[in-house]
């Protein structure tokens, strides 16, 4: 008879200690937690996106924006503006005349030429990347002035936009195509 009630008393332990520990995992598993709401990431731009004109054009062997460029970079800064852009690439091109590391030291002075403007007109502190490639990749291959002045640019290229902070025009044209 005491083996019997030994084997009862056992049998209920075990079955007690696994239903807690069932009930306890169920808790677990339905237990639930305050979800935490975030503001929305910056859009990173899978392509690069053109704004008014991606290409700011320089004279031979200069970092001067010319007053047409200028106008052409203020297009680019309403755009950045409008998009609360967060972050862009500038790429910074030479054409085939002088050496190589003249060209290459030439396109990075033309972005931070550019780099500076915006940086002086934007609304907002933005994140600005800059890259120089010298005569590496150029847009035509020929050694006519008239054929190398394309080669001379820099290109703005937008990376990243808050969509939570256009503006209402930029919402509304999009909206439209």
């Amino acid at each position: 008879m005491k083996t019997i009630s030994l084997t009862l008393t056992m049998t209920a332990l075990l079955i007690t200690g696994c239903s807690s520990t069932d009930s306890q995992t169920s808790s677990a598993i339905t237990e639930t937690r305050p979800v935490e709401t975030q503001q929305p990431e910056p859009v990173k731009v899978s392509k690069p996106v053109q704004g008014p004109t991606s290409k700011i054009q320089f004279a031979f062997d200069s970092t001067e924006i010319s007053s047409m460029e200028a106008e052409k970079l203020a297009e680019w800064i309403d755009y950045l503006n409008k998009v609360n852009a967060q972050e862009i690439a500038l790429h910074g091109h030479a054409d085939e005349v002088g050496s190589e590391n003249y060209n290459f030291d030439l396109s990075k002075r033309r972005a931070k030429a550019v780099e500076a403007k915006l940086n002086e007109l934007l609304n907002n502190p933005i994140t600005i990347n800059l890259h120089a490639y010298g005569e590496t990749r150029p847009i035509v291959n020929s050694s006519s002035e008239l054929m190398q002045r394309k080669n001379r640019r820099v290109e703005i290229e937008l990376l990243s936009a808050d969509p939570t902070k256009q503006s209402a025009e930029v919402t509304d044209s999009s909206s439209n195509r």
